[in-house]
């Protein structure tokens, strides 16, 4: 019997250390995925990414008659003054219809032959949040391929159209080049919409998120993981692009807050 004592005692004791170890264990692998970063006051330019695509401006040649010789079909590449098609006019004189400019052809009909020039245009459509935010003159960046073209924007239409079940308003912007850019091809646009000073701003990754709304959490909590409760502190998101949100807060300023990657947040809003 009281061997037996002695077992039972000595196997608790045994499976009490294996848990200790395992929960020691189990700490320190979530203190290693948990780096730190501060709450910090600067300044942020808030940036919009969309798709803009490649275009041109189109020219409009209009005639009143019946074809007689169509020189071009839709996607002809023709020069400046090229004929692109002959028509008997209303006196049934033989009469050519030229193109003032280069460019292709993109429409054949109705009494009329569009041609788009060369001059290349960036053509994106924002939402009416992100448009009002736009200024012309504003310098963007066009990621096309494996090359980035600054951009210029240079004029923005106010009558907005409906697409994808929303309403949104058209920009144009001029690129710095043209090297390698091919009508009609789409890209990547970061739009700078404005700068805020004065303003807490945090890493986006320390940003956390339950149904009671955004939070952080002070660097404490790797010493007493049981209670985040204790450590959270709740903030709201005023703006924020890809790396760094603008926050505030009752007592944010230059608090040391920890980052942690999805699996591990995954778990704590469990």
């Amino acid at each position: 019997m009281k061997k037996r004592y002695v077992f039972v005692l000595i196997f608790s004791l045994v499976i009490l250390i294996t848990v200790f170890r395992l929960l020691k264990i189990g700490g320190s692998l979530i203190a290693e995925n948990v780096s730190f970063t501060y709450v910090e006051r600067g300044s942020f330019r808030q940036e919009y990414r969309t798709n803009a695509i490649i275009t041109g401006a189109n020219h409009h040649y209009y005639f009143n008659g019946l074809v007689s010789d169509c020189k071009h079909d839709i996607n002809d590449f023709v020069e400046s003054d090229e004929i692109l098609l002959t028509y008997l006019n209303s006196e049934n004189k033989k009469t050519e219809l030229k193109s003032s400019v280069s460019g292709y052809i993109t429409d054949i009909s109705g009494g009329k032959v569009t041609v788009c020039d060369l001059s290349y245009r960036l053509i994106c459509y924002l939402p009416s949040d992100k448009f009002d935010l736009v200024k012309e003159d504003s310098e963007c960046l066009f990621e096309y391929g494996t090359d980035i073209y600054p951009a210029t924007v240079v004029s923005k239409k106010d009558l907005g159209e409906r697409r994808a079940g929303q309403t949104v308003y058209q920009i144009t912007l001029v690129p710095e080049k043209r090297e390698h850019l091919k009508l009609n091809r789409q890209g990547n646009l970061t739009i700078p919409l404005e700068t805020v000073n004065n303003v807490l701003k945090v890493d986006r990754k320390a940003l956390l998120e339950d149904a009671q709304g955004c939070y952080l959490l002070d660097e404490n909590w790797i010493d007493d993981m049981d209670h985040p409760e204790k450590y959270r502190i709740s903030v709201e998101v005023i703006m924020a692009d890809e790396t760094t949100a603008v926050v505030s807060g009752a007592g944010v300023e230059n608090r040391k807050v920890c980052i942690m990657d999805d699996r591990l947040k995954a778990v704590l809003n469990d």
